[in-house]
């Protein structure tokens, strides 16, 4: 039988027992100071809803006292639309799983709602949830500023007239806002990512490539650059842009990035060119007005002189024919004489007409007549140039309803200009053929042809433009107004591109009924 222990014993037993038990109490106390100093929520909680356990965190946190915390389910706390999503958290942890991470909102006590992050751990032995939450409510709220201002920031980026980008210091494109892609119709993933020079809006020239590189290279330095450029958009045509890049700095005045911007000035300065082209137009139409007045004042003052000289040469030649041996020589003189006085008197009035403002109106004319007419007008013209001219009317004769001096205007035009491209060309053999046809469509065509250098291909195909010239001396307003009347007339004036032994050209016109 075993002894029984001294009184001393039991004593001593009894002190240590009270010491553990003073000694956990301690523990549980520090254990419990230490919890409600925590600054994060914590909590035991039973897997029917109820909290066990809160700290002080709790009530600070949301506000409610800790009996109501412990009284209610804590599902009454949370935000209607984040119930769902609290209990399959709640399920997941009735399966032994821990719940890493869940956000979701808590009522306060002045009905407003914190954002709380979840971190859970159950232990199904005991029924129980250990639980830390932490309020994240400014963090939310930053959040969705942030959001916000993204998305402001965004939409207004994205809304610019302007194209606008993002660089890194080195040039390479970080963003780019939608007109610039609308531009090029591209998509962010073509540009973003790539050195800005090599993107396709710069890519059809090794020369603007090079000039962005060194406006890049200025701008990565803190130096603000801006110039006109060139880009490329998505037709495959050239815009022009009024072009800056600028650099952003942090405190210490380094560059952390580039903003290149650039606005599409194509149609103003297309619109500039018109204004001055307008503006050239009208100063040729007031000098060629002031030409014309001094040419008609010129044919009236000449005209009466020559009517003179016509009348003197007729007077010697009836006194020479009334000698009773009139020298022959003398008399044949005479007659040219007064046949050269005649024609000049007649090119003279071909002149008034053809500068009077009065010759507006339409007439029936023979084309084929006209033609010959012009012909004889540039006889002096064309025998200076030693060329010969030959002429291949239509096989029957028509009329067409024209502006006489309009259409002999054209027809000087084309002559005159076939025949100043073969004598700046020195040609041997000089020829110009001019042919009238009858088409089938009820039209008549006169062509002007020659055998001269030809039209140079870059010309080709703004022959037609106004102020488009080859020649040293020339306004290039000819072809272009030829164009107009004879569109004015409901024809239409053209060039063969394909002629291959000097130049063509060409017009048709309606032939009267």
């Amino acid at each position: 039988m075993a002894e029984k222990p001294s009184y001393e014993e039991l004593q001593k037993r009894v002190h240590e027992l009270e010491d553990a038990e003073a000694q956990q109490l301690t523990q549980n106390k520090a254990l419990e100071r230490l919890f409600n100093l925590s600054l994060d929520m914590l909590c035991v909680a039973s897997l029917d809803g109820h909290f066990r356990i809160i700290n002080s965190a709790f009530e600070n946190t949301l506000g409610h006292s800790r009996q109501v915390f412990l009284e209610t389910p804590f599902i009454e706390f949370v935000h209607p639309d984040d119930i769902a999503k609290t209990q399959d958290a709640v399920a997941l942890q009735m399966t032994g799983e821990s719940v890493s991470y869940f956000e979701n909102r808590y009522r306060c006590k002045d009905g407003s709602y914190k954002w709380l992050a979840w971190t859970a751990v159950p232990e199904t032995d005991e029924g129980l949830i250990y639980a830390t939450a932490r309020d994240i409510t400014e963090r939310r709220h930053a959040e969705t500023a942030l959001a916000f201002s993204e998305q402001r920031f965004r939409t207004i980026f994205n809304s610019s007239y302007q194209l606008v980008g993002v660089l890194d210091p080195k040039g390479i494109l970080l963003d780019a806002n939608q007109t610039a892609l609308d531009l090029g119709r591209l998509k962010k993933e073509d540009v973003v990512g790539r050195p800005f020079w090599d993107t396709y809006w710069w890519r059809y020239s090794t020369e603007v490539q090079d000039r962005l590189k060194d406006a890049i290279r200025d701008a990565s330095q803190g130096k603000e650059v801006g110039y006109e450029e060139d880009v490329l958009d998505g037709n495959g045509e050239i815009r022009t842009i009024n072009f800056t890049l600028k650099p952003v700095l942090d405190q210490q005045g380094k560059t952390v990035l580039i903003i290149p911007e650039g606005r599409d000035i194509t149609d103003i300065k297309r619109a500039e060119k018109e204004a001055q082209q307008h503006h050239q137009d009208m100063a040729h139409v007031i000098r060629l007005s002031t030409a014309g007045e001094m040419a008609s004042g010129m044919a009236h003052e000449l005209n009466q002189p020559l009517t003179a000289i016509v009348s003197y040469c007729g007077t010697a030649a009836s006194l020479a024919n009334s000698l009773v041996s009139p020298p022959k020589q003398l008399c044949e003189i005479l007659e040219r004489a007064a046949k050269q006085a005649h024609r000049a008197s007649d090119i003279i009035r071909h002149l008034r007409e053809f500068v009077s403002k009065e010759s507006s109106r339409n007439e029936l004319l023979d084309l084929d007549q006209v033609i010959r007419d012009i012909i004889n007008f540039l006889k002096y013209e064309i025998q200076k140039g030693d060329v010969k001219v030959e002429f291949n009317p239509g096989c029957r004769p028509c009329k067409v309803n024209v502006n006489k001096i309009q259409i002999e205007q054209v027809l000087i035009n084309m002559v005159r200009n076939s025949l100043e491209a073969i004598v700046n060309a020195e040609s041997t053999e000089s020829q110009i053929v001019v042919k009238s046809r009858i088409l089938s469509d009820n039209l008549v065509e006169v062509t002007v042809a020659d055998n001269g250098p030809g039209i140079k291909p870059v010309m080709i195909d703004t022959i037609f433009n106004p102020f488009q010239t080859s020649k040293e001396t020339g306004m290039g307003i000819g072809l272009s107004l030829s164009r107009t009347i004879i569109e004015a007339h409901g024809g239409k004036l053209w060039v063969d591109k394909d002629y291959q032994n000097g130049a063509l050209f060409g017009f048709e016109l309606p032939v009267s009924k």
